[in-house]
């Protein structure tokens, strides 16, 4: 716990860096059912913490960090707008594409 304390004295904007890793980490095991994403996530969340001590260190996670949040905030607007677009298909909106060559299914979006 001191080591959390000793990061979000050193760096206040590290407490939004630690918020979207958790959600990360919600999204890759919750959404995407992936442990690959969600075993990232915990160790960018742990160096993130484990080398607090240096700044250098907490910049360059931190970056990882923010890119890796917005690539999994990317794929969910790709999986949703896949969704929608295979709900279009099934009520006869707009052309068969998706469910031509079977039904649309998918199992990962990662």
């Amino acid at each position: 716990m001191s080591q959390i304390q000793t990061l979000v004295e050193t760096s206040h904007w590290s407490v939004f860096i630690l918020v979207a890793g958790f959600i990360s980490s919600g999204l890759a095991v919750l959404y995407f059912k992936s442990i690959l994403a969600f075993l990232i996530e915990i160790i960018l969340l742990v160096a993130l913490v484990g080398l607090s001590s240096s700044l250098s260190a907490v910049v360059i996670i931190s970056v990882m960090q923010i890119v890796y949040s917005l690539f999994l905030a990317y794929r969910l607007m790709e999986a949703i707008h896949y969704n929608y677009m295979l709900i279009l298909e099934k009520t006869n909106k707009a052309p068969t594409d998706l469910t031509q060559k079977g039904s649309g299914i998918r199992s990962s979006f990662l």
